[in-house]
């Protein structure tokens, strides 16, 4: 059965909505793209997602020399921030804590690749110990954030670093 031809008016709503489709797709692009503290939202400002994404930021650029390690160290990281991320918006203690260990989980493998990689010396001391340090202080955040519920938990448990 051949298509319906459908008439001019009907074919200029189809374009006018398609135009207004295409027009907020834009704009919501431009908000993402020009990402600034206005447009973030609340909990990408606390320290612990701070201190997370630093730790994926620098294990990303420690450049570690071993293809294995570096895999290993720079997906624990990441997976660590998703699932903090992931477990955040849950106000149900028991589905807080589940993503809070997952998210320590991989921290902890976060820092044995690290360790190991510097031990080995396939990457710079300087990098391991800022991770390490890093590490630290958000294992603390993790572990006092994953007990209680959202609305308990305290949006910073150290200050934040100063920003450079």
């Amino acid at each position: 059965m051949p298509a319906r031809k459908l008439s001019l008016r009907s074919q200029a709503r189809f374009v006018e909505r398609g135009a207004r489709w295409v027009s907020k797709v834009v704009s919501s692009l431009r908000v993402l793209r020009t990402t600034t503290n206005e447009t973030r939202r609340r909990f990408q400002t606390h320290d612990r997602d701070v201190a997370a994404t630093g730790i994926a930021r620098l294990g990303h650029l420690a450049k570690i020399r071993d293809n294995e390690l570096r895999d290993q160290a720079t997906r624990a990281s990441k997976s660590c921030f998703l699932q903090l991320c992931e477990g955040l918006p849950n106000d149900g203690v028991a589905m807080r804590r589940r993503y809070f260990a997952l998210s320590q989980n991989s921290l902890h493998e976060t820092i044995g690749a690290v360790d190991l990689a510097s031990t080995l010396g396939l990457m710079s001391a300087e990098h391991a110990e800022a991770i390490q340090s890093l590490a630290c202080r958000l294992k603390a955040m993790l572990w006092r954030c994953g007990w209680r519920p959202a609305r308990d938990c305290p949006s910073a448990v150290f200050p934040a670093a100063p920003s450079s």
